[in-house]
């Protein structure tokens, strides 16, 4: 038989094979792995044989189950094996009995070939759902799935041949779907790389190095989506094309515009015929240039210092909101005043002590109905007593025009993302959940004083 050769293929090639565990229901125990007499329905099967075994399917003769040929034809796989009884999984308790069983063999950085070929009604899928879970509990490593498809055996001199069909694609399907919900759900990126990584790491398996270079395109978009994903999570907020760009400093992994910038490059022509080929992955990568352009395709800095703010809303990363909520709101200064937003001279020099200066006269002396009443003297208050450097006259400018609800959002929002920065060693620490209902409602605060609307409360 074919496949009585393939294990004498994979002797020759692997030293040490690991284990092989078979799993067996209480039929197939009886009637493929233990030795047994053949039965009626055994030779009426039989009838259509062409070949010289079909002399052997007689009633009363014992047919040698498949522990029975391993311990005699091949003892060096025998050794590695182990019958493991399951049930039948017709029931949900069963299933999850089965699941267990299958669960427990696997131990820490399998690296796993499944075979379905006499796989039991619904097992296999059951199976499917086991693998993917051990794969992140057990950090192993699907290599293969394999079905030998008897039904399309053709015999050639006395040998019957059967086609063996890899189905590995299953498995990268629900990995290509893991990633996706990863992407589209917490804004999250690098699975998308890891699945690509190890669909790299079947082909050096499988010797495809040609086939590796026809998925460049495919790396090249990947990789630069996990670029802009690191970007957002590092709150690379500056604009790349005003960023020192000498030898060693690479631009696109330091600012979350150049490396949106990069992404779309990475939308070749290639890239797409290349995606169109991987079925699950095409729709995908439109929901995602969906989302991204959505979000990144703004012209101006602080714009996208807002999508920032938006994006880690929706995906739940509030540091990072905080930290682009603080930063935004002196860029959009910045830009209102026609300042540098890149230098810390007017970015922290000017805005930064400005919105500082006045929270902290406010803070010792008036309220703000009455630094909104008399603007200019008490401007005039503020660099006199010390609150702010004056120096240039464009800090003035700022202080008797800046409106008041940005230096009341600011001190707001520096305050919780002080909070979080020293992690929550304070007397004013909030919880998690505050944390991020007050973000929101910052963001949506921000919006309306730059939109014209009411000023914060």
């Amino acid at each position: 038989m074919k496949w009585q050769n393939n294990l004498e293929n994979i002797q020759n090639q692997q030293k040490d094979i690991g284990k092989i565990t078979i799993f067996l229901t209480g039929g197939s125990r009886k009637s493929n792995w233990e030795d047994r007499e053949y039965t009626e329905k055994d030779i009426r099967l039989s009838a259509g044989w062409t070949s010289a075994k079909r002399e052997k399917i007689q009633e009363g003769v014992m047919k040698p189950g498949m522990k029975s040929v391993l311990q005699n034809q091949y003892p060096q796989f025998y050794e590695k094996a182990e019958a493991v009884d399951i049930c039948n999984a017709s029931t949900e308790e069963e299933i999850w009995s089965v699941f267990e069983t299958i669960y427990n063999t696997i131990e820490e950085g399998d690296e796993i070939i499944f075979d379905i070929t006499h796989g039991f009604r619904s097992i296999p899928m059951l199976v499917i759902t086991v693998i993917n879970y051990a794969k992140v509990l057990k950090n192993c490593h699907l290599k293969g799935i394999h079905y030998g498809a008897y039904e399309a055996s053709e015999i050639k001199d006395e040998i019957k041949y059967v086609p063996v069909m890899d189905l590995t694609v299953y498995d990268e399907i629900l990995d290509w779907t893991n990633a996706a919900e990863a992407f589209i759900q917490y804004g999250i990126a690098s699975k998308m790389k890891d699945v690509y990584d190890m669909k790299m790491d079947l082909l050096d398996d499988k010797k495809g190095k040609g086939s590796k270079r026809e998925w460049d395109s495919i790396k090249y978009k990947v990789y630069a989506m996990d670029n802009l994903s690191a970007a957002i999570f590092a709150c690379r907020g500056a604009d790349g094309r005003k960023l020192n760009q000498g030898k060693g400093k690479k631009v696109a992994e330091r600012s979350i515009k150049s490396a949106y910038e990069r992404l779309v490059r990475q939308s070749t022509e290639e890239f797409k015929v290349k995606s169109r080929e991987i079925k699950p992955l095409y729709p995908l990568m439109e929901k995602i240039d969906e989302k991204y352009r959505s979000y990144f395709e703004k012209e101006k800095n602080y714009e996208i210092g807002l999508s920032v703010v938006k994006w880690s809303i929706e995906n739940k990363m509030v540091q990072q909101g905080y930290t682009a909520l603080e930063e935004t709101i002196k860029t959009y200064l910045c830009d209102y005043y026609g300042l540098d937003e890149q230098t810390e001279k007017t970015r922290d020099g000017v805005i930064g002590e400005a919105l500082t200066g006045i929270n902290k006269y406010i803070e010792n002396h008036h309220s703000w109905d009455k630094f909104e009443q008399d603007r200019e003297s008490e401007v005039e208050k503020i660099i006199e007593e010390g609150y702010v450097k004056l120096t240039s006259e464009k800090t003035r400018e700022v202080l008797l025009t800046i409106p008041a609800g940005f230096a009341q959002l600011s001190k707001k929002v520096k305050d919780k993302r002080n909070d979080i920065n020293h992690f929550g060693f304070n007397a004013t620490s909030v919880s998690s959940e505050i944390l991020g209902k007050e973000l929101k409602k910052y963001y949506d605060k921000f919006c309306e004083i730059i939109n014209g609307k009411e000023s914060v409360e």
